[in-house]
C-alpha cells in the first residue's frame, strides 16, 4: 500500500513536470517570431553605432567607465553575481516595458548601437573586431537569447491587451502568467550560465 502510494506520487510528479515542460515549449514556440524580431532590432542598431561613432568618440570612454563602474570589482563569485543581477535587471525591463510593444525594441536597438560603438572604439585602439566578437560569443549565446526572449514575452503581453476583444485585463493577465513561467524556467537559467561564462571564459579571451 505504502509502496503503491509512493510510486503513484512519483508518477504524478513526473507527469506534472512533463506537463510543465510541454507548456513552456508551447510558450516559446508561440513567441518565436517576436524573439526573432527582437534580435533583428538589436542587430539593426549595430551599424547605426558604427556610423555614429565619430560623433560620440570623445565621450565614449566616460560612458564605458560609467556603464561598467563597480561591476568588475571583487572576488570572482561577487563579479559573477553582479553581472547576473545587471543582466537580470535589463531582462526585467524588457519584460515589463513590453506592454508598450515598441519600448523593448527601441531599447534593443539602443543596445545594438552601443555594441557598434564599442566595436569601433576597440578597432581604433588596435583590437580586432574578430577578437571582440570571439570574446562576446561564449556568453552571448546564452545572454542574448535570454534578453531577446524577455522582450518577446513582454511584447506578447502588450499584444494580448491591445488585440483582445472585451476582457483585456483577463487576456493580459493570462499572457503575463505565461511570460512569468517562461522567464523563470528559461531566462533566469540562461542568465546564470551567461554570467559565469562571461567572467570565467569571455573575459580571459579579451585580455
Amino acid at each position: 500500500m505504502i509502496f503503491r502510494t509512493v510510486f503513484g506520487l512519483r508518477l504524478k510528479s513526473r507527469s506534472t513536470q512533463q506537463f510543465k515542460m510541454n507548456a513552456i515549449k508551447q510558450i516559446l514556440k508561440k513567441n518565436t517570431k517576436l524573439t526573432l524580431y527582437s534580435a533583428l532590432a538589436f542587430i539593426t542598431g549595430i551599424p547605426a553605432g558604427i556610423l555614429a561613432y565619430p560623433l560620440i568618440k570623445d565621450t565614449l570612454p566616460s560612458l564605458l567607465k560609467y556603464a561598467f563602474a563597480g561591476v568588475l570589482t571583487g572576488s570572482t563569485a561577487e563579479i559573477i553575481l553582479k553581472v547576473f543581477l545587471r543582466n537580470t535587471t535589463a531582462s526585467l525591463i524588457m519584460l515589463l516595458t513590453g506592454i508598450t510593444i515598441i519600448t523593448p525594441l527601441a531599447l534593443l536597438a539602443l543596445n545594438g548601437l552601443f555594441v557598434g560603438l564599442i566595436l569601433q572604439f576597440a578597432q581604433e585602439r588596435g583590437i580586432s573586431t574578430i577578437k571582440i566578437i570571439s570574446g562576446i560569443i561564449p556568453h552571448g549565446i546564452f545572454e542574448l537569447p535570454a534578453i531577446f526572449l524577455s522582450a518577446a514575452l513582454g511584447i506578447r503581453v502588450g499584444i494580448a491587451i491591445v488585440t483582445s476583444k472585451g476582457a483585456r485585463k483577463k487576456a493580459g493577465w493570462r499572457a503575463f502568467k505565461e511570460a512569468s513561467a517562461a522567464y523563470i524556467a528559461v531566462v533566469i537559467p540562461l542568465l546564470i550560465i551567461a554570467a559565469a561564462v562571461e567572467i570565467l571564459v569571455s573575459r580571459n579571451l579579451l585580455e
